[in-house]
């Protein structure tokens, strides 16, 4: 049994920092492929050896679901053994987890709020040599817990992968740990703290620790060489290991969206969950004791 290590205490021993052969970002509207795209290019590389374990980080749905279907979907994908790594709790939970460790299979795919998990249960053994981020703006926090536990990984995986359609969520902030995650700070920087002293000016106070910051625009740099020049200087940094496709650049020809309603019939304790739902924007699940949340008005929408 591997030995299980507190991802609390950032500190991770025992093995070997590897020099990176791939770290690159998709950047893709949705719809452009991005999950058959990794997947030929992860048969690529295991065909060639430059991967022989694979973890894949996704959301909780896109890890139950869309990396199993889409590999099915596919006749150069089809061969690919993937084990879903998504039980959540304790007890059963975690068995079911260790034992989709232990199949024997090409990609693991696990849900995002089990990484802490996962990491804890290698320690130091730490076995995967290629990670697919799928939707790396979930990293984009450098202060959540999740960020702190794969940066604790990193330097012992040799390939890295992050995919997402919105690497901008707020602003250009955002890409600091995300890009942190691919290359280790080697394009900017190795702090969020000397990203911001380069690129940006403080703003208004927000709480007692926390400003807004704003691109810089027009000071000395701005002004001799266009306000856009720091934003242009990152992607510039960037253009090396990240491709960006927009639909609109791809494909240009799809013709005008056509709205269909198509009515659902539940039956009558499924209705009476919904109404509830509606009402308090929680759904409780059966077993387990989960819950689902509307987050906001409009995903409860």
């Amino acid at each position: 049994m591997p030995r299980i290590f507190n991802p609390h205490g950032y500190q991770l021993t025992g093995m070997q920092h590897l020099d990176r052969n791939v770290n690159s970002g998709l950047f893709l509207d949705m719809g452009l492929g991005k999950t058959v795209i990794t997947l030929s290019v992860l048969c690529k590389w295991l065909r060639e050896g430059r991967s022989k374990k694979v973890l894949v980080i996704a959301p909780k749905r896109v890890a139950e679901h869309t990396w199993i279907e889409e590999a099915a979907k596919w006749d150069h994908t089809q061969y690919l053994k993937l084990s879903v790594v998504s039980a959540y709790g304790k007890g059963n939970g975690e068995k079911r987890r260790i034992d989709a460790l232990r199949a024997q299979a090409h990609i693991y795919v696990i849900g995002v709020d089990n990484l802490p998990w996962l990491v804890g249960f290698f320690g130091d053994t730490w076995p995967f040599d290629t990670v697919i981020v799928d939707e790396l703006s979930m990293f984009k926090n450098n202060d959540s817990l999740r960020f702190k536990v794969i940066k604790l990984v990193l330097p012992y995986t040799r390939n890295v992968v992050g995919l997402t359609g919105t690497p901008m969520p707020n602003g250009l902030l955002d890409l600091w740990s995300q890009l942190y995650i691919l290359d280790l700070g080697k394009r900017l920087g190795k702090t969020i703290g000397a990203y911001r002293d380069e690129f940006f000016n403080r703003g208004r106070q927000l709480a007692s620790h926390a400003y807004e910051y704003d691109l810089k625009r027009n000071d000395g740099i701005g002004m001799l060489f266009g306000e856009r020049i720091y934003e242009l200087s990152i992607y510039s940094r960037i253009a090396d290991i990240c491709i960006s496709m927009s639909a609109k650049d791809h494909l240009p020809d799809l013709p005008d969206r056509i709205d269909q309603d198509i009515k659902v019939y539940l039956k009558p304790q499924d209705m009476q969950r919904y109404k509830e739902f509606e009402r308090d924007s929680v759904l409780q699940l059966y077993g387990g004791g989960q819950e689902i949340t509307a987050v906001n008005a409009a995903v409860l929408r």
